[in-house]
């Protein structure tokens, strides 16, 4: 064999090693960066899924504090899907805000058991009142925004 059959027996198995190898790898490739985008997209809706229930829990903090607003306080609602929610929320956030949704969420707990059970307040707006200032309503209001921050710090970090 000389140089010439030898180059060109090269250029042929080149040729069809990368007809073989280059579409497994744009394959690869492809499906790398469709799974990077569903698992940014799934992370996008679950950041507002957790702004939407963080927001609701803010509102019944501030019907707390409010005595204007104190006959709109009720019992929290776990929102539709809450189940869900918190199962996005271990499967797709980071550690850090995985930590602060519980924290806000025991907080939001103890301040819902301080107004129905503790003190006996409720929704009647003469019978008591809660204050900004109270370590309670402090700790629930801070936990809230931290949830919010993070999501917000998430979603910018995209």
């Amino acid at each position: 064999m000389n140089a010439t059959s030898i180059v060109a027996v090269a250029g042929i198995l080149g040729t069809l090693v990368g007809a073989v190898i280059g579409p497994m790898i744009t394959a690869s490739l492809s499906s790398r960066n469709e799974h990077r985008a569903r698992l940014r997209d799934a992370r996008a809706t679950l950041y507002i899924d957790i702004n939407v229930a963080t927001s609701a829990a803010e509102r019944f903090v501030n019907a707390a504090t409010d005595a204007d607003r104190r006959r709109e306080l009720r019992r929290p609602r776990k929102p539709e899907g809450w189940e869900t929610l918190d199962a996005r929320v271990y499967l797709l956030a980071s550690l850090e805000l995985r930590d602060a949704w519980q924290e806000s969420i025991k907080a939001l707990d103890r301040l819902e058991w301080h107004i129905f059970e503790e003190s006996g307040i409720g929704a009647d707006p003469l019978t008591g009142h809660l204050t900004d200032d109270m370590a309670i309503v402090v700790a629930a209001r801070s936990r809230t925004r931290r949830v919010f921050e993070l999501t917000r710090a998430a979603t910018e970090d995209g």
